[in-house]
């Protein structure tokens, strides 16, 4: 029994070739979590930007919004001012003083 027999050199190198493999499997779980790890990072990051500059998004239109809104009350306050000034010219054109 020095040499061991065909079926069990067979059975240690499939044994061999097993453990390579789950060695190779352990080892791309971990860079796998490790990206993922990373990938979520980058998310959280990109997630915070997004939500600041949203903020600031919206803080520009509303400030756009008060402006146009102040604009247009202006404007027909000088609506009024001038239909005002057209009823006195038309006044003036029909009286002939």
């Amino acid at each position: 029994m020095r040499h061991p027999r065909d079926d069990v050199l067979a059975l240690l190198e499939r044994v061999t070739f097993l453990e390579a493999q789950a060695e190779n499997l352990r080892s791309t779980t971990e860079q796998l979590h490790e990206a993922d790890l990373r990938l979520d990072h980058r998310l959280e990051i990109i997630d915070t930007t997004t939500s600041n500059r949203s903020d600031e998004l919206n803080g520009k239109i509303n400030a756009l919004g008060r402006r146009f809104e102040d604009t247009v009350a202006r404007l027909t306050d000088n609506q009024e001012v001038i239909t005002g000034i057209k009823a006195f010219l038309r006044l003036l054109k029909t009286d002939p003083a």
